[in-house]
């Protein structure tokens, strides 16, 4: 931490600035990093995916996905209409 800044008071502020917690914070960043990777054309290779965003394994992507969507990645990616040429699912 800073100089004079205690962990705690680090999260209360960043969590009065932001309006989250900094791990939650973090957790959305990565999931972002996901729906960035996601490409229509072709079916995704979730572990890639999971590894480039920043997670330690694909088990922590699926968790993230379905606690902030409801659902897991998979189930998502169907929903998400395909885009002009895109290959069949």
């Amino acid at each position: 931490m800073t100089a004079g800044t205690s962990t705690w008071h680090f999260i209360a502020k960043f969590k009065q600035q932001v309006g989250l917690r900094p791990k939650t914070a973090v957790r959305l960043i990565r999931l972002d990093g996901v729906w960035r990777r996601l490409d229509q054309r072709k079916l995704p290779d979730w572990a890639d995916i999971a590894r480039d965003a920043g997670y330690a394994d694909q088990a922590h992507l699926i968790r993230d996905f379905r606690e902030f969507t409801g659902a897991t990645p998979a189930e998502l990616a169907r929903r998400i209409p395909a885009r002009p040429g895109a290959a069949v699912r």
